[in-house]
């Protein structure tokens, strides 16, 4: 009889798609090499996931309580909070040993090829400057528009290549949802001014509440032509720096004056003092020295 494994519906085993269910490939090679059957368990189905989910809700437990004990919940840095997390791990699984040694009894060797080696895809950016991948769309420079770029997908993180020239890394997110960049669209948002009213990654083009409220305030004061003023200020940011042109706006908001691209691009490059220059005209009797003079 084929040995049996069961999980939950993780996406990165089983793949749903109108109701049908199928094994994913990294999952389906890993449970082939082992002689093992993959099974799932039935979706709204909750006691199913009890001793998985069990497990989980102690050890989260046990994680809060070793972390009250500790006085306070700031880590330095990632590597100090993993070490934490695995002394909490091993101190609960040395209690399990026999059950582990059981297990490592049957274990096969390791696979050739890693489970969480990325998954490979040739994509190409739309004509909106973004990539499909896994059901999530990501914004890349608008230069690569129509090219076909490589996309490297890890467990937490996506990387994209065109030809052998890394583009940018982003971090993987949940189906359905964007990363969007603003610096990727904005060039060609300024000369179509107009689609920015119903653009359906508006929302990404607000940096900081201070570019929220700029926007709101031009559109009230600006009814014609706000978009156009607000995305010549985000076109600053992108070129002059964020950080900048945010200070700018701060200043012109907390002084009450309205946020004109004009003004912002006053402060942005305020008129130096002119140094006052003074030439003195030589005196033309010093040349009478020269006329009978010979050079060699």
């Amino acid at each position: 009889m084929t040995p049996e494994h069961r999980t939950d519906n993780l996406t990165a085993a089983v793949h749903c798609s109108k109701g049908q269910k199928r094994v994913t490939d990294g999952w389906g090679s890993v449970m082939e090499y082992y002689g093992v059957r993959p099974s799932f368990n039935n979706t709204g189905v909750s006691h199913e996931n009890g001793s998985v989910e069990k497990s989980h809700d102690l050890i989260k437990k046990a994680v809060d309580q070793q972390v009250s004990m500790r006085g306070f919940r700031n880590f330095s840095t990632l590597g100090e909070y993993k070490d934490f997390l695995n002394k909490i791990i091993a101190k609960r699984n040395s209690e399990r040993q026999k059950l582990v040694n059981v297990e490592l009894a049957l274990l096969k060797p390791l696979p050739e090829s890693r489970f969480c080696a990325p998954e490979i895809i040739d994509v190409t950016v739309s004509k909106f400057s973004t990539v499909r991948l896994l059901k999530s769309n990501y914004s890349v420079p608008s230069r690569l528009i129509g090219c076909r770029i490589r996309a490297y997908i890890f467990y937490d993180k996506i990387k994209l290549f065109y030809g052998s020239q890394s583009i940018q890394e982003v971090p993987k997110i949940e189906p359905g949802k964007s990363i969007i960049n603003y610096r990727h669209m904005i060039n060609s948002l300024v000369r179509k001014p107009g689609a920015f009213t119903d653009y359906c990654y508006k929302e990404d083009f607000f940096p900081s509440p201070s570019f929220r409220r700029v926007y709101d305030l031009l559109k009230g004061r600006f009814p014609a032509n706000h978009n156009k003023q607000y995305l010549q200020i985000l076109f600053l940011a992108a070129s002059e720096g964020e950080q900048r042109v945010e200070k700018v706006l701060d200043e012109l908001l907390s002084a009450g004056i309205m946020p004109e691209v004009d003004r912002v691009k006053e402060l942005l490059s305020p008129q130096k003092e002119i140094p006052a220059i003074r030439v003195i005209a030589p005196l033309l009797q010093q040349y009478d020295s020269l006329i009978n003079r010979r050079y060699l």
